[in-house]
């Protein structure tokens, strides 16, 4: 038989106490207002006896002193309309009521004795029968705790977490920017904003932007901005590195998703809350890879003559097939998308949107599954609007595979990917310097 933990005593004989002396104090107060009262009856008789025989206009001092006691001692069950007793059956009655009182309430007191005494009996038991250190709470506490914070919250229970699956994000999610840049554009009021979604840990890219096309401030009159879109990789110390950078160069976004390839199309969406948030005076916007070759020039003129709304542009595939092969970077299962076809799309390398489009893009987002081909999410939801992608005015603006650099060929481009062991600053140099392209 488990024993009685010395802290169950403790609060039993505690519990016990209270009441016991609470049971005291009652009979006290009974006892008290029956001498009173019997007092002051037969105070009123011996009185109503010397007021036979001495006249009303002989009142003394005594009678002056009694009936100040009278008013001082006037108990709770006197009515304030008669302050005094005049009776003796009055005082009975009075007694009377207040010892069935008292009598209701000793009973009370008794029952919840027993009843408190047996629940901490039985809940100290079985409490230290389950774990010897943890302390014993009364039933009666535990249900009123309960019964408390439930009237307190009124909440349901939180739904447990189910993951979208290996073809879907987590979208639509109220993600958070951990480092932005909120006023830049409503000070600097740029023409057109260049959105690079790079990694977190991949700052020579961001370097190499810096001292090429992402140092191109004012093109053609129009002012240009370049800014870095990460999610959230690495440990502390490449935190705080992030801190330090967005410090010196003050053109890092980043939000609080997890920084992956499957994540590109929250990277993708977070960058259309931010735009539609804190930038949407632009007049365009384009999302860049960080491995491209770009020529602001020649896309801040096309810009100029561009359409103002409804705008999307790039490099626009049609008819593309759905891929079905599981070992693909692409597959998409049957039962997600059904069609042997996407709809028409820009593909992600770099395409641009008017102003109007993110705001329109995040709405279209919540009817169409968040598929994580982010490039094909953004076409689906631009079918969802019923605004397909334009091609833009040259054919060979946009190059998905990786143009041979020469001066001439580039200076006829918009974009292009170059090869990983490109050396970017140094064709960069060469494409700017002074002299015919051709």
């Amino acid at each position: 038989m488990a024993t009685r933990p010395p802290a169950d005593h403790r609060r039993l004989w505690t519990g016990s106490c209270r009441r016991h002396g609470l049971i005291c104090l009652m009979i006290f107060v009974v006892a008290y207002l029956f001498y009173s009262t019997k007092t002051t009856s037969k105070w009123n008789s011996e009185m109503e006896m010397k007021n036979h025989t001495n006249p009303p206009d002989r009142i003394n001092k005594s009678q002056t002193e009694r009936a100040t006691f009278r008013t001082r001692n006037r108990n709770s069950n006197t009515p304030e309309s008669n302050p005094t007793l005049h009776t003796n059956a009055a005082g009975v009655a009075s007694v009377k009521a207040a010892f069935t009182s008292v009598k209701a309430i000793i009973a009370s007191a008794m029952s919840s004795v027993k009843a408190d005494t047996a629940s901490a009996a039985s809940g100290a038991a079985a409490g230290f029968s389950a774990n010897a250190s943890s302390p014993v709470v009364p039933q009666t506490h535990i249900a009123s705790t309960a019964h408390q914070e439930a009237v307190k919250t009124q909440r349901p229970p939180p739904a447990p977490y189910v993951s979208p699956g290996p073809y879907l994000v987590e979208y639509p999610y109220e993600y958070h920017f951990i480092i932005n840049e909120p006023e830049r554009c409503e000070q600097e009021k740029p023409f057109l904003v260049l959105v690079v979604p790079v990694a977190p840990y991949n700052k020579a890219d961001r370097d190499v932007i810096r001292a090429t096309w992402g140092s191109e401030s004012s093109v053609s009159g129009k002012a240009v901005r370049v800014f870095f879109l990460l999610g959230l990789q690495g440990d502390a110390e490449m935190q705080q590195q992030l801190l330090q950078e967005s410090e010196a160069h003050r053109d890092l976004i980043q939000s609080d998703f997890v920084d992956c390839y499957k994540n590109l199309t929250i990277k993708t969406m977070v960058m259309l809350e931010w735009l539609d948030s804190h930038c949407p005076g632009a007049s365009y916007a384009m999302k860049i890879d960080s491995d491209m070759f770009l020529n602001v020039k020649n896309l801040v003129n096309m810009l100029i003559w561009a359409p103002k709304y409804n705008y999307m542009t790039g490099l626009v595939a049609r008819n593309a097939a759905v891929l079905r092969d599981p070992s693909s970077k692409w597959y998409l299962p049957f039962d997600l998308y059904p069609q042997p076809q996407y709809p028409r799309y820009a593909l992600g390398l770099g395409y641009i949107l008017s102003s109007d489009l993110p705001k329109k893009l995040i709405q279209a987002s919540r009817h169409v599954k968040p598929v994580y081909i982010e490039d094909v999410f953004l076409g689906l939801c631009m079918q969802q609007l019923g605004i397909p992608p334009t091609d833009p005015p040259g054919w060979d603006y946009f190059h998905v595979f990786p143009l041979r650099y020469n001066r001439c060929s580039f200076s006829r481009i918009i974009a292009t990917t170059t090869e990983e062991r490109t050396d970017r600053v140094w064709l960069w140099k060469d494409f700017k310097k002074p002299g015919p392209y051709c």
